[in-house]
């Protein structure tokens, strides 16, 4: 529940600082931008992965019209206290993702220079993987991996010359594939389709050409 607080209370930062120092979002052809991402607002999603931080890159191959592609990281380490008198070690949970990203944005003049809406469509790749050891040299590993299509609807606000902040939700299909492991025994594949909310995140875009 603080994660989201937090997530509400970042976006509505953003919003204020875009407003207090507008300049123009350039997408004319041509423009490129580097795009870092924060989407910490998984949790607010129906279906996805908390991929923490990402970085990509966005060209405009026409006036309005972008290609982008990213790269997200996400990774998370917790340690229990074990039982006292137990003789156990302290059981451990490790998680990390991975995901890959192409998207098409089909960005729209609404007659302020300042804000530039878009929606698009996107493929995406993820890898996702756990391992627990609940202290008695039994580990558990759970992966899966994804291949989805999705739509996409976000914007950019600009703040200065050439940097803009956005936010961005993604909804669509994916396709699963899952396993369990005990101590290296698989206990069984899972494969699944899914339609839903997929991700939602803040960028930051700073323009290099």
């Amino acid at each position: 529940m603080k994660r989201i607080f937090g997530s509400v209370a970042l976006a509505a930062l953003v919003l204020f600082t875009g407003a207090a120092s507008a300049a123009d979002v350039n997408t004319d052809k041509g423009t490129g931008q580097l795009v870092f991402t924060w989407s910490g607002l998984d949790n607010l999603n129906i279906a996805g992965y908390q991929h923490d931080v990402g970085a990509g890159a966005r060209y405009f191959f026409g006036q309005d019209l972008a290609a982008r592609v990213g790269l997200r990281l996400g990774f998370n380490k917790e340690t229990f206290e074990a039982a006292s008198g137990g003789g156990a070690a302290d059981p451990e949970d490790k998680e990390s993702s991975i995901g890959l990203s192409l998207d098409i944005e089909k960005h729209k003049d609404i007659g302020i220079s300042s804000l530039s809406p878009y929606m698009g469509v996107g493929l995406g790749f993820d890898s996702y993987s756990e391992t627990s050891d609940d202290g008695t040299l039994v580990e558990t590993k759970d992966t899966e991996t994804d291949f989805s299509i999705y739509g996409l609807a976000g914007f950019e606000l600009g703040i200065f010359n050439g940097v803009s902040v956005g936010g961005e939700y993604q909804f669509g299909f994916a396709i699963s594939n899952a396993e369990r492991e005990v101590d290296g025994d698989s206990l069984g594949k899972i494969k699944g389709t899914g339609f839903g909310f997929r991700t939602m995140g803040l960028h930051l875009s700073v323009a290099f050409m």
